[in-house]
């Protein structure tokens, strides 16, 4: 998530604040915890507010601000194959030193992250 920096006194479609302090705190509710709902974030910027404000009304602030959302990749669960497998790999190579372990091609199980920081570098570079 990326956010896009406001003019001093523009709001985030007017909807959300009228000074740059409401847009602030909406930026620091959404950094603090990037894996937040949207009913969590209007929760919390609605504590201790003299007047609240509607979930569309701060999704759609979001949105201007230029915070979106991405689904995690789905992976395969591991079964008991699985984990069989790579235990006895682990036992196997067990003995490896720090060189031997080097000379091995690796990759994360999970998904490479690369192909996000790519759109989100795509998305800069074209401005929206």
């Amino acid at each position: 998530m990326v956010g896009k920096k406001l003019a001093i006194g523009q709001t985030a479609k007017g909807q959300l604040a009228s000074n740059e302090r409401g847009v602030r705190r909406l930026s620091l509710i959404v950094h603090i915890q990037r894996r937040q709902t949207l009913a969590q974030i209007n929760t919390q910027l609605n504590q201790g507010a003299s007047r609240t404000v509607s979930k569309r009304t701060v999704q759609r602030s979001l949105h201007c601000m230029g915070f979106g959302s991405l689904r995690p990749t789905g992976v395969p669960l591991l079964n008991a194959r699985h984990r069989a497998a790579r235990l006895a790999w682990a036992r196997k190579h067990r003995e490896w030193t720090l060189e031997d372990r080097k000379r091995v091609a690796r990759s994360d199980e999970s998904r490479n992250p690369t192909t996000s920081r790519r759109r989100e570098a795509e998305n800069m570079a074209s401005g929206s």
